[in-house]
């Protein structure tokens, strides 16, 4: 695969004089309502092959920035290995993925990472099926893919390597609430906001999303369960506050040389503590994610101890 160099911000310019001055030359020729234009000759049409040169530097340039707002795959160095497993990351609204995504990118894996790793519908991965799943493994050209909705009802294990980042439920809820400003331009409390039905359901966030449960139904012990047994099935879990020791799985497990968290930081750059609200009132709207929070903390800190022994 060929790899094209990006336009500098001079050839940028030059471009679009060459495409100005291309097209008063053509006003100047445009054909009267009983002239004939010929057709199939660039010369014909610009007069000069300077004009067509400028056309033609013009189209390569309209590709190139195409390429560019789209992440198009020629812009890396290489092509996906279709017989190596895809990084699918789990995103937690305001858990860490933007810095995931980042790191992804400056670790040369083929994403989307102007979408931030999402594709595009959102919802893509949130609705495949097992055989939905297979057929997305064998035809995508991305390494790395992310999900910011829920987890479909299965997952496919032999395809995908899973990851996701976690933090304290409180701080990312609080941290989701700053994001949308609720606090500064609505008047709305954080308690309120978190009892209230839209614009999502905000209870057991983490268990919801691991699951996949429809909105409106209420969260159980034995959903809570079943995400920590999903959990406990992914190849890494990072953790919010403590990103910089936990992102070593990342060079452990998939040997990425770059896990710098601090400079790959792009998400809300806001630091909720969630000793900065009274939760009293609200506690239970985040019971069930506090025991998903204590299980990945659990296994990121075990997998981390067991793959730093092994080294």
């Amino acid at each position: 695969m060929m790899i094209v160099a990006k336009p500098t911000i001079k050839q940028a310019e030059q471009a679009e004089q060459a495409e100005q001055a291309d097209d008063e030359e053509k006003a100047l020729l445009a054909p009267t309502p009983t002239s004939r234009t010929p057709s199939g000759s660039c010369s014909l049409l610009t007069k000069s092959l300077g004009g067509c040169a400028a056309l033609l530097f013009v189209a390569a340039v309209a590709v190139l920035v195409i390429g560019v707002c789209t992440d198009r795959v020629y812009w890396y160095d290489h092509s996906r290995n279709h017989s190596q497993k895809v990084v699918y990351y789990l995103h937690f609204h305001k858990a860490g993925g933007s810095t995931m995504c980042t790191m992804a990118y400056a670790n040369n894996l083929i994403t989307t990472h102007r979408q931030n790793c999402n594709l595009r519908p959102a919802n893509n991965l949130a609705t495949l099926t097992l055989a939905g799943q297979l057929e997305f493994w064998e035809n995508t050209p991305y390494e790395f893919v992310a999900n910011e909705r829920s987890m479909p009802a299965e997952i496919d294990m032999v395809h995908f390597l899973y990851f996701t980042t976690v933090r304290h439920p409180v701080a990312r809820a609080l941290s989701q609430f700053h994001h949308y400003g609720l606090d500064s331009h609505r008047g709305t409390t954080f308690a309120e906001w978190m009892q209230s039905s839209t614009p999502h359901n905000l209870d057991n966030w983490y268990v919801r999303r691991m699951i996949g449960l429809d909105e409106g139904e209420v969260v159980t012990a034995n959903h809570t369960a079943a995400a920590i047994q999903r959990l406990r099935a992914f190849t890494g879990v990072m953790v919010t506050e403590d990103y910089e020791r936990t992102s070593t799985i990342l060079a452990l497990r998939l040997g990425w040389t770059d896990t710098d968290t601090v400079s790959a930081r792009s998400g809300t750059h806001h630091d909720s503590n969630p000793n900065d609200v009274n939760v009293t009132s609200i506690a239970h709207l985040f019971h069930y994610d506090m025991l998903f929070y204590e299980a990945a903390l659990n296994k990121a800190y075990d997998d981390l101890r067991d793959l730093t022994d092994d080294h």
